[in-house]
């Protein structure tokens, strides 16, 4: 089944959510993307009213900072629903449908600190979670033509980084290995190749897309 004859729903905002939802639409699809405050399953099931739903987009949200000691309880939680839960939800949403149509696929974004964030324990324990859970449902949905994979963007030129002083932005530029920070694009490029039909035999991975910083041991911004 190519794009073009499915409906794909994008769960999440901000300008990386934005460029693959104009990526998957630029290849053709129907895209659906959530709307602020809309939860997670409700964006995904308005996506599956509109048509044909194979393929879904999950890019969470950032939770609270903090060492695991100095983070309360409602912190923990909230962090961990934000990126982790919100993910599930949404997946479990979309599984239906896509069982029906015997097509899917979910890509699902983490986030490099997955790999140990110090200061962050709360979001680095979700987005685990969501490379855990991305290799657990690839699994459990291999039989039902559905793959499951994971997009792990590097620094993207966005955000805070985006705010920096430009010698700042210098400076850290040089630390990585191609001299450059990432852009949405670069994500979305990504995200479209783990949904294209052609992609059928490649489930549960995590991309990196990086520019080599996370093989790069000497990296410290």
């Amino acid at each position: 089944m190519s794009i073009r004859a499915c409906v794909a729903a994008v769960v999440g905002d901000g300008p990386v959510a934005l460029a693959i939802a104009n990526a998957l639409e630029s290849a053709g699809a129907t895209v659906a993307r959530s709307e602020p405050g809309e939860a997670p399953a409700a964006a995904v099931r308005r996506a599956a009213a509109a048509g044909s739903l194979g393929i879904l987009v999950n890019c969470p949200r950032d939770g609270h900072p903090g060492k695991v000691d100095e983070l309360g309880e409602a912190e923990w939680t909230a962090s961990l629903a934000a990126a982790l839960t919100a993910t599930a939800l949404a997946c479990r949403a979309a599984l239906g449908p896509m069982r029906q149509l015997g097509f899917g696929r979910i890509v699902n974004l983490s986030d490099r600190q997955y790999l140990g964030a110090p200061g962050n324990a709360a979001f680095a324990a979700a987005e685990a979670g969501v490379v855990s859970l991305t290799r657990t449902l690839a699994l459990d949905a291999a039989r039902d033509g559905i793959t499951v994979n994971c997009v792990v963007p590097g620094t993207i030129d966005v955000g805070q980084l985006a705010q920096l002083p430009e010698q700042e932005r210098e400076r850290q530029r040089k630390l990585h290995p191609g001299g450059r920070f990432g852009s949405p694009d670069d994500v979305a490029h990504a995200v479209l190749f783990f949904a294209d039909d052609e992609s059928v035999y490649i489930t549960g991975q995590t991309l990196f897309v990086c520019g080599g910083t996370s093989i790069y041991s000497s990296l410290s911004v």
